[in-house]
C-alpha cells in the first residue's frame, strides 16, 4: 500500500503573526519482507520507495570516465529495434549468481587486453542482460585501473 506523510511546519517569531505551512510528500511504500524461506534470517534490509518514480540512470559522452561505455550504450540501443533500455526500460535485479551468469554469458570468452575491460549492455545486473542474440559487447579502457 503507498501513502503519502503529512507534514505541518509553523513559524514563530516575537513581534508577528504565526504563520504556517502544510504539505503532503508523494506516495511512498515501505517494505520489510526480505526475509529467508522460513524466515530465519534478513537476506536484504527494509527500505521505503517512490512507486510512481522511475529512476533513470544517464551518463555523459563528455565525461573522459565514462564516455566509451555511454557511447556503447548509445550504439546498442540504435542497433537493435526495440532494444532493451531504448524502447522499453531495464529491470535491475540483485541476485548475485544470475548477475554472475549475465556477465559469463556475454564477457566470458572474451580476453580484453590489460588496462581494458569487456563491457556489455544490457548490464549484467538487469532482468534483459546476459543474452548474446538481444545484447552487445565492446572492450573498452578499464576505468578502475585508472583511479
Amino acid at each position: 500500500m503507498s501513502t503519502p506523510a503529512s507534514y505541518r511546519f509553523t513559524f514563530t517569531k516575537p513581534g508577528y503573526s504565526a504563520g504556517e505551512i502544510s504539505y503532503k510528500s508523494a506516495k511512498f511504500r515501505c517494505d520489510d519482507t526480505f526475509w529467508s524461506r522460513g524466515n530465519r534470517r534478513r537476506v536484504k534490509n527494509p527500505g521505503c520507495v517512490f512507486p510512481g518514480f522511475a529512476p533513470t540512470f544517464s551518463l555523459s559522452h563528455t565525461d573522459p570516465e565514462v564516455k566509451e561505455s555511454a557511447a556503447h550504450i548509445a550504439d546498442a540501443q540504435r542497433a537493435i529495434t526495440g532494444h532493451p533500455g531504448a524502447s522499453t526500460p531495464l529491470h535491475r535485479i540483485t541476485n548475485e549468481r544470475t548477475i554472475n551468469k549475465h556477465r559469463n554469458a556475454m564477457c566470458g570468452r572474451i580476453h580484453a587486453p590489460r588496462g581494458k575491460d569487456c563491457d556489455e549492455y544490457p548490464f549484467a545486473a538487469t532482468k534483459e542482460g546476459g543474452n548474446p542474440r538481444r545484447g552487445s559487447t565492446r572492450i573498452i579502457s578499464d576505468v578502475l585501473a585508472r583511479t
